[in-house]
């Protein structure tokens, strides 16, 4: 559960707080298979995971010193997680974290969100409409 505290997990019997996670984060998406959550905040995203010892912890991915953004939706596929702010799109590869791409908007493109249909990624684009998003990039050809 995330608040403007930060983030509290139960076990079943008890809650405990994520200590070392950033407060206001504003989305999460758990992925069951690699028993981790991430996390969407004001500039930075990132995941929880479960340490050795059983302690949650928390990775940041990506702080930016400039403003990106509040990431408000977080999309899992099958390869990628995906973070969406205002400002922009990145993709992070589910097996390397490092590897990271952004589709960014600047004053002729701006993005509004993003949807998955039939296992397709597809993001909102002002002014064009709902595109398809594959290999990092915007087709703006192939809308829905």
């Amino acid at each position: 559960m995330a608040s403007r505290k930060g983030v509290a997990v139960f076990n079943g019997t008890d809650w405990a707080r994520v200590q070392n996670v950033p407060a206001n984060v504003l989305c999460l998406k758990a992925d069951s298979t690699a028993q981790i959550i991430y996390t969407g905040l004001k500039d930075e995203f990132g995941f929880i995971y479960k340490d050795t010892l059983g302690k949650y912890k928390y990775q940041a991915i990506k702080q930016f010193e400039e403003n990106t953004g509040e990431f408000n939706q977080i999309i899992l596929t099958s390869n990628q997680v995906i973070f969406y702010s205002a400002g922009s799109i990145f993709m992070v590869d589910l097996q390397d974290h490092t590897k990271v791409a952004q589709l960014k908007n600047d004053k002729n493109v701006r993005y509004s969100g993003l949807l998955i249909r039939k296992n397709q990624l597809y993001v909102n684009v002002v002014g064009t409409g709902v595109c398809k998003l594959s290999d990092n990039q915007v087709n703006s050809t192939k809308r829905w």
